[in-house]
């Protein structure tokens, strides 16, 4: 099998013209590949970590945009981080704004504690829907993390606020909207185990399983995806299972629940233990240690091949040779 970062010599020649984030100032132009497509330079600490094919892929993501569905059998596994740390990665590599919707229905913890501090919430949104008729009127309520990130999220009740959360057909109309006018959506969805959440995870573009890389956790996501296999063996079959870490040495355990999920499922990725996921605070994918920054950049990857209108254009529209090989095949 190919590697992650294994591309052509065309593919590579039109990257080489990617500078680094890392030295640029925030003013300095979008980098271009050939065919004059805009692409973000890729910044250097992310160049070993194969992202040079993540940072194409992206630059062909298109509105009207791709839901990713990120869900779980259980509470408390990681799935809040992984969907702001993924979305850090996705905009920092996208042209265009990324966003990611707290679909949680709760008012507390969350995306909110994972991208920013500012007291906007995704009922801000749900509230105005009717003026919400493109980007720059989605981005009056958004929260922006660290690396870029759009986030709508959850109101904050151990701050204060009194509103409830939106209901489920709310923050989906509120999508629908929202899906016209960016590139691709990340949803933070509840427990796929509770009732009524599987039509919507079903729903999804390219639906996202997150379990702790434990066995316990891994039997019951497993379990959990036997059963949507009866409802969409599609959706099954796509799905992409992202076990996290939950301690920083584990390696027997770690092997044992990657073994179980891989026996299962075709799309593994297994995000290490790192500091920078565990704080509950916004997470800058920047600061992660190298194992974990490669895991996510190849989560990432794996999203975006299965995206429409990444997955849709042939070599010869792209005007480049790209890599044919999934991310997770690496």
């Amino acid at each position: 099998m190919a590697e992650n970062g294994d591309v052509s010599d065309e593919l590579r020649s039109s990257l080489d013209v990617c500078g680094s984030v890392d030295d640029a100032s925030s003013g300095d132009q979008t980098s271009h590949v050939e065919g004059g497509l805009p692409m973000p330079p890729v910044p250097r600490r992310f160049r070993s970590d194969g992202a040079d094919v993540l940072w194409l892929r992206a630059a062909w993501l298109s509105p009207p945009c791709a839901v990713v569905g990120v869900g779980s059998a259980d509470g408390g596994v990681g799935r809040s981080a992984i969907t702001a740390a993924v979305g850090g990665v996705l905009a920092l590599a996208c042209p265009d704004p990324v966003i990611a919707i707290d679909a949680t229905g709760r008012n507390w913890g969350g995306l909110g504690v994972r991208v920013s501090t500012v007291a906007r919430s995704v009922w801000d949104a749900v509230d105005n829907a009717d003026s919400l008729i493109d980007r720059q009127s989605v981005e009056r309520f958004v929260q922006q993390g660290p690396t870029g990130l759009h986030a709508l999220a959850a109101e904050n009740a151990a701050a204060g606020g009194a509103r409830r959360a939106p209901m489920l057909h709310e923050t989906y109309a509120l999508v629908e909207r929202i899906r016209q006018v960016y590139s691709i959506a990340l949803l933070d969805l509840p427990q796929v185990e509770v009732r009524g959440m599987w039509s919507p995870f079903v729903g999804c573009t390219v639906p996202v399983l997150v379990s702790r890389a434990t066995r316990e956790s891994v039997q019951h996501t497993l379990r959990l995806l036997t059963q949507l296999r009866q409802v969409s063996s599609a959706l099954a079959d796509e799905v992409i299972l992202t076990l996290v870490a939950g301690r920083p040495h584990n390696p027997r355990e770690l092997r044992f629940a990657e073994q179980q999920a891989t026996d299962a499922v075709h799309g593994v990725v297994t995000v290490p233990w790192d500091p920078v996921l565990a704080r509950p605070e916004p997470i800058d994918v920047r600061q992660l240690g190298a194992a974990a920054r490669r895991a996510v950049v190849n989560l990432a990857a794996e999203i975006v091949t299965r995206c429409p209108s990444v997955r849709g254009v042939t070599g010869t529209e792209k005007k480049v040779q790209m890599s044919g090989t999934s991310a997770l095949e690496a």
